[in-house]
């Protein structure tokens, strides 16, 4: 969400609106784009993108929120609250379809791009956090959860909207059923319509793109039977306040950046901007103080209720560039190694941490996993070999080597009991 951030001396800003819209949409096709095109070019084309559809959300009185990757995340009704948010969201979601579609990247490009688009009326609350010279804006809520499903639900070209969507759309948008989509630890089920027709009438020097090796990390905050989702304002907002700061400091200490929070996850980056040693290995250290953070803090005497994290960590070529439109542009990464990782963390139990293959292969020797499972993830294009992090402890050294066949080694003599301790001891 985009403002002057909070006033002189405020820490921390808290907005709430009882029926708020928002909307996720999301780059069709870009894979085919990304693969096929250099990082400079790819860069272009999305934020040609992203400038049409910013330039639709602000025109239509709503707020650019956040850019994930290659989908674009806004509101309506959180700067201005309006009865009918739901009726322009619809609008603009039309309007910004069409914007996609038409659009011509020039010669070069193998696909036309087109668009998923989810949306959601509901209470939100948004959140501006403070954490030393940097502000996070995120929204929380069920209808940021339930419009990310319903982009995640959509085929390309299709617009899905939530039932409260629906019922608040007014005259002149048509929709059919599209069945059920589930959200929340709680299994919720929401009802899901297509519009199939939309009433028309409507009252800086970027830094070079460049494909890049990173690991990419997501980690997500829950609570018990969804209740993090459930919270009231002033709880959500000690929760996110307590947290969010020890988490940017842990991944900068790890020599990651925070990426960007929305809701209650984090993206880190490693191995992008800066380029480290050991991205994946640091990635891995970092969740797994993050997680250790998270046991301290979870229902610590200043904190509303327990809560556990989950983490998913994958590794792989990104484009790394300034991704945005117009009115705000940010370093970010795009590419398929962060849909995946995205995917992976959406699929890891809490307290757990999982990890991709290039992850696993950079790191192998140095940490204990568990047996490998297949996973078919939407949008890869093949099926995703994942492995949960057993290892409970952070790891300094380098990783043992796999193929030992080149390896020199010489056996302890007279150090039976030093090495039985060390094997008792060993960290998992």
């Amino acid at each position: 969400m985009h403002d002057d951030g909070p006033p002189e001396g405020a820490a921390n800003v808290i907005v709430r609106r009882d029926s708020a819209t928002v909307v996720y949409t999301d780059l069709a096709h870009f894979t085919a784009l990304a693969d096929a095109l250099d990082p400079e070019r790819v860069t272009d084309v999305v934020n040609d993108c992203f400038e049409r559809l910013e330039a639709i959300v602000v025109s239509s009185g709503g707020t650019v929120v956040e850019y994930l990757g290659d989908c674009v995340v806004a509101a309506y009704g959180i700067d201005r609250p309006s009865d009918d948010t739901a009726r322009v969201a619809l609008t603009a979601a039309t309007e910004m379809a069409e914007a996609v579609r038409s659009y011509d990247p020039g010669d070069g490009v193998p696909t036309r791009l087109d668009v998923h688009i989810g949306i959601a009326t509901g209470p939100v609350v948004a959140a501006t956090i403070a954490s030393g010279d940097r502000r996070h804006t995120t929204l929380s809520g069920e209808a940021v959860t339930l419009a990310a499903a319903l982009e995640e639900r959509s085929n390309p070209g299709e617009i899905l909207a939530g039932p409260r969507t629906r019922a608040q759309a007014g005259e002149g948008f048509t929709f059919e059923e599209a069945g059920a989509v589930t959200i929340g630890s709680r299994r919720r089920d929401f009802d899901a319509f297509a519009l199939r027709h939309a009433d028309r009438t409507r009252d800086d020097e970027r830094r070079a793109s460049e494909r890049r090796q990173a690991t990419v990390v997501f980690a997500e905050l829950r609570g018990p039977d969804g209740a993090l989702d459930t919270l009231d304002p002033d709880a959500l907002m000690t929760v996110l306040g307590d947290c969010v700061p020890r988490f940017e400091s842990i991944v900068v200490e790890h020599g990651g950046i925070v990426d960007k929070t929305i809701g209650n996850s984090v993206m880190a980056l490693f191995g992008v901007p800066n380029a480290i040693e050991n991205a994946p290995q640091q990635a891995i250290n970092a969740a797994i103080a993050l997680r250790e953070c998270a046991r301290e803090r979870s229902g610590s005497g200043d904190l509303p209720l327990p809560f556990e994290i989950r983490i998913g960590i994958n590794s792989g070529l990104v484009i790394a560039g300034e991704i945005g439109g117009r009115v705000r542009r940010d370093y970010s990464v795009i590419g398929s190694a962060v849909n995946i990782a995205a995917r992976i963390k959406e699929d890891t139990p809490l307290g757990a941490i999982h990890v991709g293959p290039a992850t696993f292969a950079a790191v192998q020797g140095a940490y204990e996993f568990a047996e490998p499972e297949t996973k078919n993830f939407r949008g890869a294009e093949q099926a995703v070999v994942v492995r949960a992090l057993e290892s409970e402890r952070e790891r300094i050294h380098r990783a043992r080597a796999v193929d030992t066949s080149r390896a020199i080694s010489s056996e302890l003599v007279g150090r039976d009991a030093e090495v039985d301790r060390l094997r008792r001891d060993r960290p998992r």
